[in-house]
């Protein structure tokens, strides 16, 4: 799967499929669904595609550790010591490994089940306006190198949302949003909408280090630390200029280094199933 720009030729994703529970034993209008996390190809985007899930294929849903919320690995992702429709941990770090990273991963939702309740509530609760649904942290090294213009973070849906914004809503959006991140690709009105940025210009924190000098990935604030790639550029300095396709094009992901990446996202809920649009509202 690939975003259609030029630099993308194949991508990493996490596959988000809603499924309708059908046992009649449960109400017909709950919902549930998964998320499929894979990583794959020349160039890496860690995006959520959200699509129809036969519900057979997963375990039953009283079987689910942190119901609504299913988290299983894609084909082409190992990670270690997980069974066969093993839900991935959420909220506890987990070792992963594909054809072009190897690592770690740590995911928190606001709104579902954690495997680590005290650091999940700390994190969702430092700051005083700490609006913060999902956070992410990847932490390893890439199997070969590339440009920080060749790797995106976002979501893309198979299917449309079921209210589209008006166009000229997403016009507005799409102007605003480039004016702070230029290369970033947005279309929610589509059959297969889709929000995607420049990872290195859109993580919240990056750390670029030598192997065993790696942060901490489950501190609430990751320091950012890119001296050894970046000079002293500060985190605002390193967002603005890496946003930019044209300039982020000049510099890599090496293979000697440890990268840590942090984001987070305010918009969609996984735990509720709903995405709140700024100036428009919630989505269900």
């Amino acid at each position: 799967f690939s975003l259609p720009t030029p630099r993308t030729t194949h991508s990493s994703i996490i596959k988000a499929k809603n499924v309708q529970n059908k046992s009649k034993a449960k109400p017909q209008s709950m919902k549930t669904f998964a998320l499929l996390l894979a990583f794959a190809g020349a160039s890496t985007i860690a995006a959520s595609i959200h699509s129809q899930l036969d519900i057979g294929n997963l375990p039953p849903l009283s079987n689910w550790p942190h119901r609504p919320v299913f988290v299983k690995p894609g084909a082409e992702t190992a990670v270690r010591g997980l069974q066969p429709n093993q839900a991935l941990p959420l909220g506890v770090v987990f070792e992963f490994e594909t054809p072009i990273f190897k690592g770690k991963l740590l995911i928190r939702l606001r709104n579902a089940k954690s495997d680590d309740h005290p650091k999940h509530d700390a994190y969702f609760a430092a700051g005083k306006k700490n609006k913060r649904l999902m956070q992410t942290v990847v932490q390893g090294q890439f199997k070969k190198p590339f440009n920080m213009s060749d790797v995106f973070v976002g979501s893309i849906y198979e299917k449309p949302l079921k209210q589209t914004p008006p166009p000229f809503l997403t016009r507005m959006l799409r102007a605003v949003l480039q004016r702070v991140a230029p290369g970033i690709v947005l279309d929610l009105a589509s059959p297969k909408p889709r929000i995607a940025a420049l990872y290195a210009g859109t993580a919240y924190s990056m750390s670029i280090d030598l192997p065993g000098q790696e942060p901490d990935m489950t501190d609430i604030a990751i320091p950012e630390n890119v001296a050894r790639k970046l000079g002293g550029m500060h985190t605002t300095e390193r967002r603005k200029m890496l946003s930019k396709p044209h300039k982020a094009a000049k510099y890599q992901f090496d293979t000697e280094h440890v990268y840590t990446l942090h984001t987070f996202d305010d918009v969609m809920d996984f735990g509720t199933y709903t995405i709140n649009i700024p100036m428009y509202g919630e989505y269900p």
